[in-house]
């Protein structure tokens, strides 16, 4: 529920829409994060960030093999099945 509220304060009354909680509603979602949503982020950042130099790497692994002219490239078994393999 939102309501409409005049608040005092030092430059006199304003009048704001509070959300029944009591916090403006237009505090954006960088101000909402907090701390720990700040770390979440940035430690997914740096997760996408190595996936990509995985790919990438596996990607020159390919081309290198496949110029020596080596059997066709297989993922391990292992990394598929797991430990049961």
């Amino acid at each position: 529920m939102i309501e409409f509220r005049s608040i005092p304060g030092p430059h006199g009354i304003r009048e704001h829409w509070l959300p029944s909680g009591g916090r403006k509603q237009d505090e954006g979602i960088f101000r909402s994060l907090g701390v720990f949503g700040w770390f979440l982020l940035l430690y997914f950042f740096f997760i996408f960030k190595k996936e990509e130099e995985i790919t990438e790497n596996k990607s020159t692994i390919r081309e290198e093999i496949s110029d020596r002219g080596l059997t066709r490239w297989r993922p391990r078994r292992t990394l598929l099945l797991g430990p049961c393999a």
